[in-house]
C-alpha cells in the first residue's frame, strides 16, 4: 500500500512533465493589419450590378406616379399600384399608358 502512495505521485509527476514542451525558440509572426491606410473608393454603377433597362412612360398631367408606389411587373405590363390612394396604374413596355382605375375597398 505504501508503494502505491510513493507510486502513483512519481507517475503524476512524469506525466505532467513529458507533457510540457519546450519551444524551440521558432514563433510564427502575427500578421499586421494596418487600419491607417486609405483605401480607395470603387464606383458601382447600375450596369455593374444588373441589366438596366430605361422606360419613359408616357403619361398625362391626370396620370402621376407618387413615391409610395409599388412596381408590380405583370408579363410584357408593367402595373403601380399606390397603397394609399389605391390608384392601380398599368402601362405597355414600350411606356404607352394601358389603363388606370382606383378599386379602393
Amino acid at each position: 500500500m505504501r508503494n502505491i502512495f510513493i507510486l502513483l505521485p512519481t507517475i503524476l509527476l512524469l506525466c505532467t512533465l513529458g507533457a510540457c514542451k519546450k519551444n524551440s525558440g521558432v514563433e510564427e509572426a502575427l500578421p499586421v493589419l494596418d487600419f491607417r491606410q486609405d483605401i480607395p473608393e470603387k464606383e458601382v454603377t447600375l450596369q455593374d450590378i444588373g441589366d438596366v433597362r430605361y422606360i419613359r412612360f408616357h403619361t398625362s398631367d391626370s396620370i402621376l406616379l407618387g413615391d409610395h408606389m409599388r412596381l408590380l411587373p405583370c408579363g410584357d405590363k408593367l402595373f403601380f399600384y399606390d397603397r394609399g390612394g389605391g390608384d392601380v396604374l398599368g402601362f405597355g413596355k414600350d411606356g404607352n399608358s394601358l389603363s388606370r382605375f382606383n378599386h379602393k375597398g
